[in-house]
């Protein structure tokens, strides 16, 4: 019997995000199982990451990954091509 991939859990912040935005927790769940790009969310951060997926190419996710294996959803982005410095 094959194991279930670990199913993403979403915070309080990022249901009303997606909510928001009109985007399906499906798609964000999608997203991490399948992306196009997965980098470091936050420097010095190595378990935070972003990613994106050309299936949904106008949102960015960023989860957490916690070391029991755990994803924690922490917030959904538009997603931009332009460099920006917060």
């Amino acid at each position: 019997m094959s194991e279930r991939p670990v199913t993403a859990q979403l915070s309080r912040h990022a249901r009303q995000r997606a909510a928001e935005m009109g985007v399906p927790t499906k798609w964000i769940k999608h997203m991490i199982r399948n992306p196009d790009l997965c980098r470091p969310g936050r420097a010095g951060r190595m378990d935070d990451w972003l990613v994106v997926s050309d299936a949904h190419p106008d949102i960015a996710v960023v989860y957490r990954q916690h070391p029991n294996g755990e994803i924690t959803v922490l917030t959904v982005l538009r997603r931009t091509y332009e460099e920006y410095t917060r």
